[in-house]
């Protein structure tokens, strides 16, 4: 059973958890959990996408990597984790940089980025199944792939984050 903090709305631990089976609706007004996903570019600034397989949650859909963190874990703690678990990299954390944070759905979502030119499709593995694939897209494709509804909508803020970066 893998279980989740829950936080308040100031993110602060409650000192309640929860089994991540039972997902949001289990949480009440005011309470939330960590969300996390990392934007990977290459030496190119393209992005690398992974896909959903075909029978998980938002399956077939393009996505960066990203996860819940599970109780006792801090943020960074939890994206290091789902890198090596959903594509099999092992990642520093002086390489990862939190580009958000936000509050919303009964989530805090921190997202982050990394700029490195030795991730090559050939360094991904899909260790744990809930990943099947994985591409290097333009922002051109990935702004196409938003608009043919093959990346989930809430991931479209990224664009404005890529702007700044490069």
């Amino acid at each position: 059973m893998e279980v989740l903090d829950i936080y308040n709305e100031n993110r602060i631990f409650t000192g309640r958890i929860m089994d991540r089976n039972d997902g949001i609706i289990a949480l009440k007004d005011g309470e939330y959990v960590i969300q996390v996903k990392c934007w990977i570019l290459n030496e190119e600034n393209k992005i690398l996408l992974t896909q959903r397989r075909k029978d998980k949650y938002n399956g077939g859909m393009w996505e960066p990597t990203g996860g819940l963190a599970v109780s006792g874990e801090t943020s960074i703690q939890a994206i290091i984790r789902e890198l090596y678990e959903e594509i099999g990299l092992l990642v520093q954390e002086k390489k990862l940089k939190l580009i958000d944070s936000y509050r919303d759905n009964h989530f805090f979502r921190d997202v982050y980025i990394i700029k490195d030119n030795n991730i090559t499709l050939d360094n991904i593995k899909f260790n744990d199944g809930e990943v099947s694939d994985a591409k290097y897209v333009t922002i051109t494709e990935f702004k196409n792939m938003l608009n043919n509804n093959e990346i989930n909508s809430w991931n479209e803020n990224f664009i404005l984050f890529y702007e700044n970066i490069i």
